[in-house]
């Protein structure tokens, strides 16, 4: 496969990123990794960009499993934790696969009366303590006291 084939970018480039991709992309010798990987260049909305690489290997896999294009399946793998996420809450919700909902707890003050908890932004569906851990884990986020199932 030709290396110009195994070359993404997430969005059509303005000229500003193209020229900044284009430089990014100098800096980096891309040749090296294009034998037995993809090139995704990611570019966000407020500016900037990273480039990410993938071994052929996985793309393929992705691709063959879900019918799709390799940038597509390489689109899943950037944001297939989100998605098992979103598929383990509608499992959670409809009481399927036994799935429980554990909440973040990143702080807890004790009061005379009370123990006041803080919350992570969002919980984690996943169907035991320990998987619940390495999806916080997946995620990057580390920095927290413990996991709370709501169900218990």
């Amino acid at each position: 496969m030709e290396g110009r084939n195994k070359i993404f970018i997430s969005t059509h480039p303005s000229d500003n990123h193209l020229d900044y991709v284009k430089d990014l992309l100098e800096d980096i010798d891309i040749e090296e990794y294009l034998d037995d990987s993809f090139i995704y260049v990611n570019i966000f909305d407020k500016g900037g960009a990273e480039v990410l690489s993938f071994k052929n290997e996985h793309v393929f896999h992705a691709s063959k499993e879900l019918s799709v294009n390799n940038k597509m399946a390489i689109e899943y793998l950037i944001r297939s934790e989100e998605i098992k996420q979103k598929f383990n809450e509608v499992c959670y919700w409809n009481e399927i696969n036994n799935m429980k909902k554990f909440v973040v707890v990143v702080s807890e003050v004790k009061t005379k009366n009370d123990t006041v908890k803080n919350y992570a932004s969002e919980a984690v569906y996943s169907e035991t303590y320990v998987s619940a851990v390495m999806n916080c884990i997946d995620k990057g986020l580390e920095d927290y006291l413990y996991l709370e199932n709501v169900d218990a």
